[in-house]
């Protein structure tokens, strides 16, 4: 092979063990920190309000976050908006 295309191909391979290797760091810090963060973040106790919800539209609601999540969604409060 010529000097230029070797050169060439010994570069793109630097280049793209390079991004692999920056994407992994990347991947695995951000695993790690939101592992952190969710061992020490506190969850804060449900408040509960004076409002009666109706069981049909709470069991509907809930039935909506299951499967739009695929059941890694929490329900934590139902409120109204105005």
């Amino acid at each position: 092979m010529e000097p230029t295309i070797s050169s060439a191909l010994s570069l793109l391979v630097v280049g793209m063990i390079t991004v692999f290797v920056v994407l992994a760091l990347v991947v695995l810090v951000g695993k790690v920190l939101i592992r952190l963060v969710n061992t020490l973040a506190t969850e804060e106790p449900i408040k509960t309000t004076s409002h009666v919800i109706d069981p049909k539209k709470l069991a509907a609601i809930s039935a909506t976050v299951e499967i739009v999540t695929a059941g890694k969604g929490k329900i934590t409060k139902v409120e109204r908006v105005k």
